[in-house]
């Protein structure tokens, strides 16, 4: 498993992308009909495993997360710091106005994915991402994890201030 210090996993070619059961999984396989290297919780038998399960396994694995949980990047984020590993946290799933429906999702990782791809291959070391529709057209945004990090920790401290 990779660890803190330590290069994640070299991706699997066959399954480079991990599609959160939160999200559409006739998405992942839509996206495997035309030979995307994406994967889902069903497929790998992951349904019902929590976030602090999978993110190891994800990691081990050199799978990246493609996920819309924000609850996994409060609670875990420390995991997911210490075990290297890539995510694509998708925005606009659980909104009321302007949803991004399964449709708009699969335009999103269709237009998105390859050159997710291309950046995390050449890269030595985890990346983040946040995709998310602008206009009506897909954006692709690398996130600073470390810099949530921080970000997390100030709001800590500002709330036992209170």
């Amino acid at each position: 498993m990779s660890g803190k210090g330590r290069s994640p996993e070299p991706h699997r070619p066959d399954r480079l992308f991990f599609l959160d059961e939160c999200l559409p999984k006739q998405v992942g396989d839509a996206l495997r009909l035309v030979d995307f290297p994406i994967t889902t919780a069903d497929l790998e038998g992951k349904c019902g495993k929590g976030d602090s399960h999978l993110i190891p396994w994800l990691a081990a694995d050199g799978c990246v997360w493609i996920t819309k949980d924000d609850e996994a990047k409060r609670q875990h984020l420390d995991q997911i710091i210490k075990c290297a590993l890539s995510i694509i946290w998708v925005r606009g799933i659980d909104r009321q106005a302007n949803k991004v429906s399964p449709q708009q999702l699969h335009l999103m990782l269709t237009n998105k994915l390859l050159a997710a791809k291309d950046k995390l291959v050449a890269a030595h070391g985890p990346l983040h991402f946040l995709l998310y529709l602008n206009g009506g057209r897909p954006c692709l945004e690398p996130r600073d994890i470390h810099g949530l990090r921080q970000k997390q920790k100030r709001r800590q401290k500002r709330l036992k201030r209170r």
